[in-house]
């Protein structure tokens, strides 16, 4: 018998116990893949995406979404997007631009004439005939129209109210239960109230700029509606931005005494209204879509109130309607590659059982009558919301004309940092103290109506078509 080599059994060893080594680590390797991977999804299943900038809550808007993913027959999923609400707008424009938009999204009102002339959305003529949608009035379809196509709908809208710390007003020596009724009220209420409270922190009023769009349009444009201002004069067909200088002059003289919450163009919208709720602020401008977030998600423990916004003086309170702003349309991409399966999901959204839900917590006003008398919020013993329910003093405007917002004349280009919205821009620039208020609002008023004037030439706009103004106010008290 031939002697066993002592190093050919040792190299059989190392090779066998290499390869059971790959195999045990691919082995381990395939069950990890296992436990980590996310299920397949069937090849049959479609999947959406959805962004949304509008006034429900993200908590309950993806409850909604959870149980229609339950819940809908083709088992469609839907995945809400989370996007920055302080940068949706140019964000949403950037993705429909590059084609590659999410299937549903919330269009605000400055931008939806844009969206329907670039055809960014897929016409719902016929799925907003459903039986399960309410009846619409005229002004509704003609407001998610263009060129006979609808393309939405105004499902809810937006009142806007001062609210206010009543327990600050009583620190600060003023009357709990006589909110400033004018400009010249307001400015004095939140000098007083920070001057009480030197070294703790609190200040009269929060005008938060971080979210250009919420800062001058929310709390400034449409507060300012109830005083007959608005930055399309339908009576004279120009555009007039200079009778916004009182407000814009009175904030800056509000920072100079330390009477405005700290942050200026930086501060947040959320973190104003946080600190609103901790007690730290005095007022502030809010729509009826914060009230829950005040009551529930920020927990407000204090003594508060909501009371019409203050206007430029005395002798204009009650005579102009304070504007009712539709919510953000919801529509569907029309280069989306699953429209139909998203109409379904839209014409879930807009149905009369979800908005009358979303109606009964409180969590939206929605447009439709028939829903607002078929049932009420429910109405607890803390609960503000019936303060925020129209009344006949407001009415959706009539629509002015719109110009591309970034449609430039580079020699009218008068900012060094030109926005999405030119017209938010001079609003920052005066702000800043860069260019003087009056020389911004001047400006830009010109530049605006340079614009509208080339679009009447060019036969884009009919001028006529925006005079003699009728304002659509259905709902009295």
């Amino acid at each position: 018998m031939k002697p066993i080599n002592i190093r050919i059994i040792a190299l059989l060893s190392v090779v066998l116990t290499f390869i059971t080594a790959i195999f045990l680590i691919h082995e381990l390797r395939k069950q990890q893949d296992v436990e980590t991977a996310e299920p397949l999804v069937p090849a049959n299943k479609v999947h959406l995406t959805f962004a949304y900038n509008g006034g429900i809550p993200k908590t309950k808007l993806t409850e909604i979404i959870e149980n229609y993913n339950r819940t809908n027959p083709d088992e469609t999923t839907v995945e809400l997007i989370d996007t920055p609400k302080e940068d949706y707008a140019r964000l949403m424009n950037m993705h429909m631009i590059d084609g590659d938009g999410p299937d549903l999204l919330s269009v605000d009102e400055d931008w939806k004439t844009t969206y329907f002339l670039k055809n960014w959305l897929a016409d719902l003529t016929v799925a907003a005939k459903s039986p399960e949608l309410p009846a619409y009035d005229q002004w509704a379809i003609d407001y998610g129209s263009f060129n006979s196509q609808l393309f939405s709908v105004p499902h809810a809208f937006d009142t806007t109210r001062l609210i206010y710390n009543k327990s600050l007003f009583v620190s600060a020596g003023l009357n709990p239960e006589a909110p400033p009724a004018t400009l010249d009220e307001l400015a004095k209420n939140a000098r007083q109230i920070s001057q009480s409270q030197i070294g703790y922190q609190r200040y009269g009023f929060a005008w938060p700029l971080g979210d250009k769009e919420v800062g001058f349009i929310n709390s400034m444009e449409v507060p300012l509606t109830y005083s007959g201002l608005s930055i399309f004069n339908h009576d004279t067909g120009r555009y007039d931005l200079t009778s916004y200088r009182k407000w814009l002059e009175m904030m800056n003289g509000l920072e100079k005494t330390e009477s405005l919450l700290p942050g200026g163009l930086s501060l947040g919208y959320q973190s104003a209204l946080a600190q609103f709720a901790k007690g730290n602020v005095g007022m502030m401008i809010v729509t009826n879509s914060d009230v829950y977030e005040l009551e529930h998600s920020l927990g407000i423990q204090f003594e508060w109130g909501a009371a019409l916004p203050p206007v430029l003086d005395a002798g204009l309170k009650n005579k102009y309607p304070l504007i009712l702003k539709p919510e953000p349309l919801i529509a569907v991409n029309n280069a989306s590659e699953h429209k139909e399966a998203a109409i379904r999901f839209w014409t879930y959204l807009e149905s009369s059982e979800t908005l009358q839900k979303l109606y009964e917590t409180s969590l939206l006003l929605p447009y439709s009558e028939e829903i607002r008398k078929a049932s009420q919020p429910d109405s607890t013993a803390v609960s503000h919301i019936r303060s925020f329910l129209p009344t006949e003093s407001e009415a959706f405007y009539p629509p002015a004309p719109v110009l591309l917002n970034n449609k430039l004349n580079p020699n009218q280009s008068l900012f060094l940092d030109i926005d999405w919205n030119n017209r938010l821009q001079a609003y920052s620039e005066a702000v800043s103290g860069r260019i003087s208020v009056q020389n911004a609002l001047q400006l830009e008023t010109e530049r605006m109506n340079l614009l509208l004037q080339e679009e009447v030439q060019d036969g884009h706009i009919q001028l006529s078509s925006f005079l003699s103004p009728v304002f659509h106010s259905p709902f009295g008290n």
